[in-house]
């Protein structure tokens, strides 16, 4: 692994976003949980539950594997976020207060297979009509861009060979990669809250995207046009009438084009 010291600034710079995107994610991730969990009955009935150990070891393990230049295998531990987040997503919507053990029962097809077309039979209602088929789409690209790393394919064999015919060892950090694997990252990343956010009480994302003085939360996965389009649902609240337009505007000067 390579020591911070002798980073070249760019490459620092690119790993402490990747670190910051996790970092970030994660959080979001634990309030929904925690938030939820003021219902008694969540730890029985939620698959967040036991889940979160999941999400939770998939976002301190990037970092670590970015800083060792292990590209494919963060892209591996991409594919099996959004797999896990739609799962968990689906099975939710389908039978909230059914027991973990039922849904377990009940739901073993879907939660064992490797496929992600649940994502067609999800409701998506804190997003407008117009951009869920958009997120959708997206997440299919996602994950079959991530699924050629799943095993040793001749995608991933060439994407070797480029690399060792651009001066580059095997294993090696380069700005290039890191920004490439960057933006997998944020996107994989932002997809997975959305669809956890729609697996809980609409208050928990509510609870966490919208400060108290109505602005919205300044976390790096704001500057995603589907988390802002989650945040946006949520302008009806009171804390936001007064200040409405200067939070929107702040909003989307913030989202990447």
């Amino acid at each position: 692994m390579t020591s911070p010291a002798s980073l070249p600034p760019e490459v620092d710079a690119a790993l402490r976003h990747t670190a910051q995107l996790c970092s970030d994610y994660l959080q979001g991730v634990v309030f929904l949980a925690m938030d939820t969990a003021r219902n008694s009955d969540y730890s029985n009935t939620h698959l967040l539950t036991f889940a979160i150990d999941e999400f939770f070891e998939v976002a301190v393990a990037i970092p670590d594997l970015a800083r060792g230049a292990c590209y494919n295998t963060c892209r591996r531990e991409l594919r099996f976020l959004l797999e896990a987040s739609i799962k968990l997503c689906f099975v939710q919507q389908s039978s909230a207060q059914s027991t973990i053990e039922d849904k377990l029962v009940i739901f073993q097809r879907e939660l064992d297979s490797s496929s992600i077309s649940l994502k067609n039979s999800v409701s998506l209602d804190l997003l407008p009509e117009i951009d869920r088929e958009e997120l959708s789409s997206q997440v299919g690209r996602l994950y079959g861009e991530t699924s050629k790393f799943v095993h040793l394919t001749v995608h991933q064999l060439e994407s070797r060979m480029r690399i060792a015919g651009q001066g580059h060892a095997p294993a090696s950090l380069s700005k290039e990669s890191l920004i490439s694997l960057n933006e997998s990252i944020e996107k994989t990343l932002s997809a997975s809250f959305v669809y956890l956010s729609h697996s809980v009480p609409q208050y928990a994302a509510a609870d966490f995207l919208v400060g108290r003085d109505g602005s919205s939360n300044e976390w790096c996965l704001g500057s995603n046009r589907f988390i802002a389009l989650l945040d946006e649902h949520f302008d009806y609240k009171h804390e936001r009438t007064q200040n409405l337009q200067s939070i929107r505007n702040t909003r989307w000067a913030r989202v990447d084009a």
